[in-house]
């Protein structure tokens, strides 16, 4: 049979066929011969795609695509871990978590603009669990003074030693001896500060029937010159000057 034309043979055979079709060392005379013919080249494409054994990267994509997914699931579970913690903390206590989170309003009293009356201003306190720990916040709030035009009539440096509320109502609030050394003089000036800690309090807590002040301690004698420790307070006392 006459061989093909030269350019029919260069058309018919792919790149990949080419490349089976190259002569090898140990291709014989009559494969050499073979190629002259499409039906030989044909037979020895078949040959040669049978004996070949798979290559390139086809070959491990399966492998490739195996180690991704594993080296992607470690990854996750690593993430997983450092941003979950290994255990929770145990849940709040109820009504006590929300006492902590809760905000309460304060009434403060203090001096008017004039210095003649009282005016009040509204605080916003973290709420506490028991009466005493809310006066106390109360009374720390009135001492770190009013934020508006206000006048202040607790001296500088007063402190609140320690506060008791008694079964009759009555709040026993025991208060640091600056607030006796420090307050500015003049009878109107015991009466405004006795007027800001008795309506703050019973104003805030209807349960509160009275209020007795102590200087460290101490519930005898004035308070400076006029206002006797002795007696228990109460808003109806400065009715005059609200």
């Amino acid at each position: 049979m006459p061989p093909e034309p030269r350019d029919a043979r260069r058309t018919a055979v792919s790149a990949e066929e080419r490349g089976l079709l190259t002569d090898s060392p140990v291709m014989g005379a009559n494969a050499r011969d073979d190629r002259r013919t499409s039906a030989g080249r044909q037979r020895i494409l078949r040959e040669r795609r049978q004996q070949r054994p798979p290559g390139g990267w086809r070959g491990w994509s399966w492998i490739i695509v195996a180690v991704a997914g594993a080296v992607l699931l470690v990854l996750v579970l690593w993430l997983l871990r450092t941003r979950v913690p290994a255990t929770f903390p145990p849940p709040a206590e109820g009504i006590e978590a929300y006492r902590r989170l809760a905000i309460r309003a304060g009434a403060l009293t203090y001096a008017a603009p004039d210095g003649r009356h009282l005016a009040v201003e509204t605080h916003l306190l973290p709420d506490q669990p028991t009466p005493e720990e809310r006066m106390r916040a109360l009374i720390e709030a009135l001492l770190e003074g009013p934020t508006t035009a206000l006048l202040d009539p607790w001296p500088e440096g007063a402190s609140l030693l320690d506060l008791f509320l008694s079964e009759d109502g009555t709040v026993y609030v025991n208060m640091s001896g600056s607030v006796r050394a420090r307050l500015a003089p003049g009878d109107y000036t015991e009466w405004l500060l006795l007027a800001s800690l008795t309506c703050t309090l019973c104003e805030n807590f209807p349960a509160v029937s009275g209020v007795r002040l102590l200087i460290d301690g101490e519930s005898q004698g004035p308070l400076r010159r006029m206002m006797p420790l002795e007696w228990t307070y109460v808003p109806a006392l400065f009715a005059e000057v609200r």
